[in-house]
């Protein structure tokens, strides 16, 4: 929980320092050192976004897009990245299961957490050696990914701290100690279970265990969809001021009229009165433990047309729209950028 909330607020942070770039990105400076450190503040901003998205997978907040995946393609997918990252000394097998294995989890966040996995493994062997990765059946119900290396392993001491966050035996230069924290928690948002089993100088073996979905065809990925050009009124519900400027700035220059709302009451206001307006963009998280998901539940129960858009610094079950609001509503997580909001109108 408090992981959670400690990202939530970093997120806030976060959104500020992106819309100040954004506004220094739109002043157009011909200057060499000011596109040098505007370009160092934002890959600083893009650490820090990954920084937080990593503390709340451990919390297991972020928001996932789950969907049908073939265990065999998506590791196939991601060899080459993987192998690459390695370096030459450390080589990469694999060993694919001779059927299909379909679960559903989000495959980005999967291939996420198995380059971590096999970097964890390439950073704990010494000289030349291995890493497999293996694709298996585990029972009728479920499927595995191993992770296998020939590295020194780990004592009993430090396995049992292996999923703890900002745990690491390596120098504190090397590593966030958040890569083992962040898969544990990804795998058990997906509703799957992580084991390890380790021994000194005779290697690591971490297995990814997920339920298999009850399908027989894979389904196609999304594409996302043509943002719409139409200029639209939208009310905006943010009690951060930095952000509420920030997304302001963000819609009017995508072409969009904003009516700000600087926090649950004067958005309340502004939905009783006259005042027109399509889209509710509201933040979860609102003054005085308000939520901007009452705001929802309003403009649904009035069956209004309005597009709604819900954002948050954090996602969990809690905070993920209902099955009877599926197509009503959209979610955007903290720190988002004008592109994203772009696809959403």
């Amino acid at each position: 929980q408090l992981t959670g909330e400690v990202a939530h607020d970093f997120n806030n942070v976060l959104s500020a320092i992106g819309g100040n770039i954004h506004l220094l990105e739109a002043k157009n400076i011909n200057d060499g050192k000011f596109d040098a450190a505007l370009h160092r503040i934002t890959s600083a901003l893009e650490m820090g976004a990954s920084l937080t998205q990593r503390l709340l997978a451990f919390a297991r907040k972020q928001q996932l897009e789950p969907e049908i995946v073939e265990l065999n393609e998506l590791v196939e997918g991601v060899f080459e990245l993987i192998s690459f990252s390695l370096g030459d000394d450390v080589g990469l097998e694999t060993h694919l299961h001779d059927e299909k294995l379909l679960v559903k989890i989000d495959p980005g966040q999967l291939e996420s957490a198995l380059l971590n996995l096999c970097l964890n493994s390439s950073n704990a062997i010494e000289g030349k050696g291995q890493v497999s990765i293996s694709v298996k059946a585990r029972g009728p119900n479920n499927a595995a990914i191993e992770v296998t290396d020939n590295g020194r392993g780990m004592s009993p001491e430090v396995l049992e701290r292996a999923f703890e966050p900002f745990f690491s035996t390596r120098r504190s230069s090397q590593g966030s100690g958040l890569g083992l924290s962040m898969v544990f928690g990804f795998m058990k948002q997906s509703g799957g279970e992580v084991l390890i089993d380790s021994e000194p100088y005779k290697g690591t073996c971490v297995t990814l265990i997920l339920p298999r979905a009850g399908i027989k065809e894979k389904a196609p990925r999304g594409q996302l969809a043509a943002p719409e050009q139409r200029a639209q009124r939208i009310l905006l519900v943010e009690d951060d001021p930095a952000t509420l400027e920030r997304a302001k700035n963000m819609l009017v220059s995508l072409g969009h009229q904003v009516i700000k709302a600087s926090g649950f009451d004067v958005a309340e206001q502004i939905m009783e009165s006259a005042q027109p307006y399509d889209v509710l963009f509201t933040d979860i998280q609102l003054e005085e433990g308000r939520s901007g998901w009452t705001l929802v539940n309003r403009l649904v129960a009035k069956n209004s047309a309005k597009k709604i858009i819900v954002t948050s610094g954090r996602f969990s079950k809690d905070t993920k729209a209902p099955n009877e609001f599926d197509g009503k509503i959209s979610l955007i997580a903290k720190p988002y950028t004008k592109e994203e909001i772009g696809q959403l109108l």
